[in-house]
């Protein structure tokens, strides 16, 4: 099914997306056509939230360091297998990165991650694994 989006596909490089009819929000289902090791997950997709990233989305990818944005409140299994040394900064609160669901392996086959939280005075890092 088509989304209900208010804004026009973006033009460049860009994740690969899945509209989810039922939360009417986008997931992330792969790296796509974006290039280098940093990855930024916007808040919002062609006017709608962007609320997950799905089972193996970077798995095997070469990124370092992703960007979540506030809006994600779902994390499948084995997003990020295979990435080594990974940074994961979420725009949010340290209290809503720990409501996000997340499957139980979610981080599996990460070699190494750190996790930056920034809450408006300060940041929360949970030490690399």
């Amino acid at each position: 099914t088509e989304p209900d989006v208010t804004e026009p596909e973006p033009e460049g490089p860009k994740l690969e997306y899945v509209y989810d009819t039922n939360s009417r929000t986008f997931h992330v289902i792969g790296k796509g056509d974006i290039e280098g090791d940093a990855i930024v997950i916007p808040d919002t997709y062609r006017g709608k939230k962007v609320s997950a990233i799905l089972e193996g989305a970077f798995k095997d990818t070469s990124i370092t360091s992703i960007n979540l944005g506030s809006n994600i409140t779902y994390i499948g299994a084995n997003a990020f297998s295979g990435c080594e040394d990974l940074e994961i900064s979420f725009n949010g609160t340290k209290k809503e990165w720990i409501a996000i669901e997340k499957d139980d392996d979610w981080n599996a086959g990460v070699e190494q991650y750190g996790i930056y939280v920034g809450d408006t005075d300060n940041d929360w890092e949970i030490p690399i694994q």
